[in-house]
């Protein structure tokens, strides 16, 4: 089966973090998919923040998509996935 998991973000505060670091362990150690991670920021914080804590893991199935923006309109971030 080919799955691949789709996860808009913006990682504004640790309750993001936390959530995404949740989110990407959960999906890592339950199913055999490509997660494609679309980071949407002025700044890049997914290397920084979400990063270091999988670098243990033996696959990283994680491919990051980093999109500077400067506008904060989500209905435009999702329909990028469309």
């Amino acid at each position: 089966m080919n799955l691949t998991f789709l996860i808009p973000v913006k990682i504004e505060s640790e309750d993001r973090v936390r959530n995404l670091t949740t989110v990407l362990t959960y999906l890592l150690k339950k199913f055999d998919a490509k997660i494609l991670v679309q980071e949407h920021d002025k700044v890049q914080r997914f290397n920084d923040l979400i990063l270091p804590i999988f670098l243990n893991q033996i696959i990283l199935n994680i491919l990051l998509i980093f999109k500077q923006i400067t506008t904060s309109i989500k209905l435009k971030y999702l329909m990028i996935f469309y």
